[in-house]
């Protein structure tokens, strides 16, 4: 039924009343905006994204609007508006996954990743600001992950868009918000985009670096085993590793 009254009044406008209506919506709803670039652009698989397209200023705007609430009222806040704030942050940053999955089954991956990092990002910036008991933006967090995985992953990605990804991710997986939030998850993209996009004696000293700087034998056991995964992606002898677990003091069995 609505279909078809659309339908009616587009026949009954002129080309330019129709035209203005859509620019000026798009430019005020960013949800919008994305349907209809969805929508009109072409559809290959060709590798054809555009860095002028990678604009992370935009995507971390879209990101930002899903957390409707004030940061400097928070004490303000009882326990109900906590829950509340988290499950509204998750319907929306869902909502931009989705949009970005299907930009990047259209062949935009440049887009779907920026609009991805953004939502990984944005979470573990704002767990404090919401109550997130009941794991949803934990999903959210996970789902913006294994979206750039796919990514990295997909031979018909562009190689500026893997980078931008790796870039982004050896940028985030240094930052201690990860060591109370999302750390095992920023690793994964991170280590899949050493493994595929990164430098062998740079990642290998980046590695050395993060084992040598932790104090947690959990996270340090997983670096060595991260090392030891990344020497046998590139074809390197891992037997010194074994020694230097020792130095390290992780045990063997790692």
């Amino acid at each position: 039924m609505i279909k078809q009254e659309i339908l009616e009044l587009l026949q009954h406008s002129g080309q330019e009343t129709v035209f203005s209506f859509v620019a000026g919506y798009a430019a005020e709803d960013k949800r919008f905006y994305e349907k209809i670039k969805e929508a009109l652009l072409p559809d290959d698989n060709e590798e054809e994204d555009d860095e002028e397209e990678f604009d992370m200023d935009y995507y971390r705007e879209l990101a930002e609007d899903c957390y409707d609430f004030d940061r400097h009222r928070r004490r303000g806040y009882d326990y109900y508006e906590f829950r509340e704030a988290a499950y509204r942050a998750a319907s929306g940053l869902n909502e931009v996954l989705d949009d970005a999955a299907s930009l990047s089954q259209q062949g935009q991956n440049s887009a779907a990743a920026g609009m991805a990092m953004s939502v990984a990002e944005i979470i573990p910036q704002n767990a404090e600001n919401v109550d997130d008991s009941d794991g949803e933006l934990g999903d959210t967090f996970n789902k913006a992950i294994k979206l750039l995985c796919d990514i990295v992953n997909k031979v018909t990605a562009s190689s500026f868009t893997k980078q931008e990804v790796y870039k982004w991710s050896k940028n985030e997986a240094s930052k201690p918000v990860y060591s109370d939030y999302g750390h095992d998850e920023i690793q994964t993209i991170y280590e899949l985009c050493c493994e595929k996009l990164g430098d062998t004696d740079e990642v290998l000293a980046d590695i050395d670096s993060q084992i040598n700087a932790t104090s947690n034998e959990y996270r340090r056991s997983k670096a060595v085993l991260w090392k030891i995964r990344f020497m046998q992606s590139r074809n390197l002898d891992t037997g010194e590793v074994y020694d230097d677990s020792v130095e390290w003091g992780v045990n063997k069995k790692y």
